[in-house]
């Protein structure tokens, strides 16, 4: 993952994601803990979740070092346990200025949003799923679970 970019994370679950309703996702480096998000702050679908980060907060992780992502969840028997666990490579971008779209004045925004996949394409390969474990550099990932965390 390169600091200052819009990463993606994939999470698939062992079952839909309705038997977790309540869940966390951590990311922390060093022992500490950077971002943690909730069912609120992701998309769901079936037994996938996911998340993307903003600029500015993967702006916050230290670059060359990994970063640890834990998934853990509440099932609907209120147990509660980790499914999912890894870490990623955190690298910096050379550039650290958060990019915007230009305003667009309300009379010209038909025309711009009808050439929006030639014009303001951010996010080429937003749906990939990439497995963590095979491309730990990629900015799109799925994050595998695991049964055991190491």
């Amino acid at each position: 993952m390169y600091t200052y970019t819009t990463p993606g994370f994939t999470f698939v679950l062992p079952d839909d994601a309705s038997n977790y309703p309540v869940f966390r996702i951590t990311f922390s480096q060093d022992d500490k803990t950077i971002l943690t998000f909730t069912q609120d702050d992701c998309e769901i679908e079936g037994e996938k979740i996911r998340l993307r980060l903003t600029q500015s907060q993967s702006g916050i992780f230290t670059p060359d070092m990994n970063a640890w992502i834990e998934f853990r969840a509440m099932n609907l028997q209120g147990q509660v346990e980790t499914i999912g666990a890894g870490d990623i490579m955190v690298k910096k971008s050379q550039n650290q200025e958060i990019l915007t779209l230009p305003l667009i004045p309300a009379t010209e925004k038909s025309d711009i949003i009808s050439k929006e996949d030639e014009t303001f394409v951010i996010h080429s390969e937003a749906d990939k799923v990439i497995d963590l474990a095979t491309h730990r550099d990629s900015c799109d990932c799925t994050i595998p679970i695991q049964t055991e965390v190491k």
